[in-house]
């Protein structure tokens, strides 16, 4: 499953114009997710995906910039019949600054992003 998320990042990446930028994935466990989300977002349960900006730290590396962290829950997602590339996606668009959170009109920019970049990917 690693090399499927990495392989789909790399694409969505590539398809969004994003370069010298570093991400990192984790893949945790349904208990994992639901502390992360309490403890980050006040909210008591587990959930699919959680992306975080990366904070402004110092880089060493001149190449890749950090972009942020995303975290996926392959268990819940599986549990929940969802694809795991397509909330991979979407965790990527939150980090690039696309939301569904503040309005109509920015769901369905996101919504609309999340399509566009999935049909050329080609999975």
């Amino acid at each position: 499953m690693e090399k499927k998320i990495k392989i789909a990042a790399e694409k969505f990446l590539k398809i969004l114009g994003v370069t010298n930028r570093s991400l990192e994935i984790f893949l945790v466990s349904n208990n994992v997710m639901r502390d992360i989300n309490r403890e980050y977002r006040g909210k008591d349960k587990a959930t699919n995906v959680l992306s975080f900006e990366a904070a402004a730290m110092p880089c060493l590396s001149k190449e890749a910039l950090p972009l942020g962290a995303i975290y996926l829950a392959p268990k819940y997602i599986t549990d929940h019949n969802e694809d795991i590339r397509y909330l991979l996606l979407h965790g990527i668009l939150h980090l690039l600054g696309y939301t569904h959170e503040q309005g109509t009109r920015k769901a369905k920019a996101m919504e609309q992003k999340e399509k566009e970049v999935i049909s050329k990917a080609r999975f």
